[in-house]
């Protein structure tokens, strides 16, 4: 296994240990832990709840002249890795971003569904922001 998983778990988790660490650069707080922060040095991302995030943007093109190149050799080490034995009852193995791809492949195909409390919100929201939606469910 490449990172994480029975025989490497503790990988997985040190990476995401170091994204959350590296979360905490852009000055906000680490929420998760916030019970041990003392109420008087809680500030409004405490209040709200929120939680860090960070975005790492890497432009390829920095490192090597065939930025095409690289993205073709992703796309290989992505397929091998799917190439892999699945363990019993696992159909198949999915990277990072396939359930949300099929996702968004399926509300393209057949429309994003709503159940009738959902939609019941959109109208409410719509008619408080004053806009006309052009289609009922």
């Amino acid at each position: 296994m490449l990172m994480g998983g029975s025989a490497g778990g503790f990988r997985g988790f040190s990476l995401s240990l170091w994204t959350e660490a590296l979360a905490l650069l852009n000055g906000n707080p680490f929420i998760s832990g916030s019970e041990n922060v003392p109420e008087e040095e809680k500030g409004p991302m405490h209040e709200l709840g929120l939680q860090s995030f960070t975005l790492l943007v890497i432009d390829a093109a920095a490192f090597t002249d065939d930025p095409g190149g690289y993205m073709r050799e992703v796309g290989s080490m992505l397929s091998w890795v799917q190439s892999s034995a699945t363990l019993p009852g696992v159909d198949r193995i999915r990277i990072p971003g396939d359930r949300g791809a099929a996702a968004l492949d399926e509300c393209r195909r057949h429309g994003v569904p709503l159940d009738a409390q959902k939609w019941d919100s959109i109208v409410s929201l719509s008619q408080t922001a004053g806009l006309e939606l052009p289609v009922t469910l």
